[in-house]
């Protein structure tokens, strides 16, 4: 089981225990707006069902264990109180002609630890973690163009942001391996 830790949090693989955390954490429309939604049939969105949030986080559970990465728990220390997760995911990449495979940095947190810079401790983390353990060649984020606080977050895990290459509603957030980029420079 691959733990990861800073100074104050925790990040340990999702279990079945966390499923009425991470529920209500899913409930806020703050947080749902974005992520941890099901569509109605007239388009809008709303939060999923407890049932709904089980099957999705069973199968996260069961991506980790498969692949031996995926959506980690984000735990305060110092109380050991679950806030929110954070993780590393295979997608495609969709093109207009083709697509690529990809690993995306996500990330949810309980609206009420918004603005501690937490995110952003736990993404380091996984960042640290994907380029140094993993050696993936980059990370990437695909962000929707309103969500003004994800696209900080990518800002300040240093991604660059390009448009979408197939949904303009969205924004492209890639970080390069720094350890390539060196290597390339003086290959």
């Amino acid at each position: 089981m691959t733990i990861l830790e800073t100074p104050r949090l925790l990040l340990r693989p999702m279990h079945i225990d966390d499923l009425q955390t991470k529920h209500v954490i899913d409930k806020h429309p703050d947080v749902y707006q974005f992520q941890g939604f099901s569509l109605l049939p007239n388009g809008e969105k709303r939060p999923r069902t407890l049932e709904e949030t089980r099957e999705k986080l069973e199968q996260r559970i069961g991506e980790f264990g498969l692949q031996g990465f995926g959506m980690w728990a984000v735990v305060l220390k110092e109380s050991n109180t679950f806030i929110g997760w954070a993780g590393l995911q295979f997608y495609l990449l969709e093109y207009h002609t083709h697509s690529t495979p990809e690993i995306e940095l996500f990330y949810a947190l309980s609206r009420s630890y918004w603005g501690q810079g937490i995110i952003h401790e736990a993404c380091q983390q996984l960042i640290e973690y994907g380029f140094k353990t993993l050696k993936l060649t980059r990370i990437t984020s695909v962000v929707h163009r309103e969500n003004t606080r994800s696209l900080n977050v990518a800002r300040r895990n240093g991604m660059r942001l390009i448009d979408y290459p197939s949904d303009a509603h969205n924004l492209l957030c890639i970080l390069d391996n720094p350890a390539l980029v060196q290597e390339d420079l003086h290959g």
